[in-house]
């Protein structure tokens, strides 16, 4: 995405017209880059075996875990999602 509209003038390959704007600033679509890598953390195998009872959730709350990560069958789910593979350990491949 390149709108480049700030003070319009002529636009495009001469850049936007920035007289008025005295700063800058750049954004990054922050859930767009790290959306599947939490996912794939958060559902994860190692997660749970952490969140898991009698672990940091309790029984409903590990319910709507599952559920939310689709692990388990529910209304919220039409298919397991895949992100990218599976974390058992959080220590294997570190050193």
């Amino acid at each position: 995405y390149a709108g480049n509209y700030c003070g319009v003038k002529t636009q495009w390959n001469n850049g936007p017209d920035l007289e008025g704007f005295e700063y800058l600033s750049y954004t990054m679509n922050i859930p767009k880059a790290t959306d599947e890598i939490g996912k794939q953390l958060m559902c994860s195998t190692m997660a749970q075996k952490q969140l898991a009872p009698p672990g940091l959730l309790t029984q409903p709350e590990y319910t709507a875990y599952l559920c939310d990560c689709c692990l388990t069958p529910c209304s919220k789910c039409q298919a397991s999602d895949n992100y990218g593979g599976d974390l058992t350990d959080l220590t294997k491949g570190l050193g």
